[in-house]
């Protein structure tokens, strides 16, 4: 009866481990460190027992709906969410638009390097726009597949990765001649932004007065970005709905996450209140949407034609912040990049030893919860040499 476990072992002592029995890629988000390819996988809705997915946007069925009020002459398409079903208490469903926001308890990576000993990097947020800079151990319960564990260690952490990466920004930055009171401020706010980038990360940048002009094609060269940003010298009317033309014909071919970041003070015109630019507004979100390009539109002064850019940002899936006096510029370019992953508060690493200790390669379900709200992730745990094997001795 210990003939074909004999036989598998001196197998393995002979020619080495077989194929596929080698612990699993694990994600390492902790400061400073590189990440593997494997990243924590979401728990969809209706979703099978054996069943694992990665996160990231998904292709949601898309349908057309009845016009709405302010554009009776078109048929605006919006994803359709599937049907929940039963699923874990608010656990991570992606789709197009809603995987740029995070939701208030997020699992980003799981490290299992140091198995049984486990770390995990989250997200944490109070509403929209506000992260939780202040939390005790006391304060987050962590339980796997279940079982309640004790958490041994929590540290803030500005983690390497988001999933999702690499991330290609197309910076659209109003150049008319209104713009000269608030271009130091934005220019300097649009230079600390792409500090934050990653190494894969690429930006470009298109500068729009009477017509819009590409300053930087897409690149992941940091220095080339902020230059091309600060050469800009506001002068002339605004070509708005040409440059968002533009910003979405240059990124329609990334992989990845992509996003168009606008800066305006004012509404397309060429002085006299007659629209400047030969794209429309209703034409560039629909190019906007197919190539699944979100807008997330910095409005600065009382100028701004609010429904529009409104408009603009909400049918992309990005979001239209306001800053009346241009003061509120640099906080609100701190909103998106952490909208798009950039961020640098809010991140936690957590550590705890797993009561499951065993290295059966089996698939464990990791939920935090913080104050009303949970995240959950799902890691394979490490395969031992010789599991399930030495089942057979005991």
């Amino acid at each position: 009866m210990y003939l074909k476990p004999f036989c598998y072992f001196l197998a393995i002592s002979m020619f080495g481990m077989p194929a596929g029995a080698e612990d699993p890629e694990t994600v390492v988000l902790s400061p400073g460190s590189k990440v593997e390819p494997a990243i924590p996988r979401p728990i969809a809705p209706k979703q099978s027992p054996d069943e694992i997915i990665h996160p990231g946007p998904m292709d949601p069925e898309m349908k057309p709906v009845s016009p709405d009020a302010e554009s009776p002459d078109v048929n605006i398409v919006v994803p359709q969410v599937p049907d929940s079903g039963p699923q874990l208490p608010k656990a991570p469903v992606y789709n197009w638009n809603e995987a740029w926001h995070e939701k208030p308890v997020s699992i980003l990576g799981i490290d299992i390097s140091n198995f049984p000993e486990v770390m995990a990097v989250i997200s944490l947020r109070k509403d929209m726009y506000t992260p939780v800079t202040d939390v005790r151990i006391n304060d987050l319960e962590v339980s796997e597949d279940e079982a309640p564990q004790q958490i041994t260690s929590l540290a803030p952490c500005v983690p390497d990765r988001i999933p999702g990466d690499p991330l290609s920004i197309m910076f659209l930055i109003d150049a008319s001649g209104s713009m000269q009171k608030y271009i130091d401020v934005v220019q300097s706010s649009a230079s600390r932004f792409v500090d934050r980038f990653h190494d894969d990360d690429r930006a470009g940048v298109v500068a729009f007065s009477d017509r819009a002009v590409h300053t930087t094609p897409l690149t992941d060269n940091k220095k080339k970005v902020q230059k091309g940003v600060f050469e800009i010298n506001p002068r002339g009317f605004t070509a708005l709905y040409d440059s968002v033309d533009m910003g979405t014909q240059g990124l329609s071919n990334c992989p990845g996450k992509k996003a168009i970041i606008l800066v305006t003070d004012g509404k397309d015109d060429d002085g006299t209140g007659v629209p400047l630019s030969k794209a429309t507004r209703d034409g560039v979100i629909e190019k906007a949407r197919a190539w699944r390009i979100p807008i997330f539109i910095i409005g600065i002064g009382e100028d701004i034609s609010l429904p529009d850019l409104q408009k603009l940002a909400r049918d992309t899936g990005g979001e239209f912040l306001f800053a009346p006096s241009g003061e509120d510029v640099d906080a609100l370019y701190s909103v998106v990049a952490r909208r798009l992953g950039r961020g640098d508060s809010g991140y936690y690493q957590i550590t705890y030893r797993t009561s499951q200790y065993e290295k059966d390669a089996t698939t464990r379900t990791l939920i935090v919860k913080h104050l009303d709200n949970a995240g959950a992730a799902q890691y394979p745990a490490p395969r031992h040499l010789f599991w399930p094997l030495s089942k057979v001795f005991d």
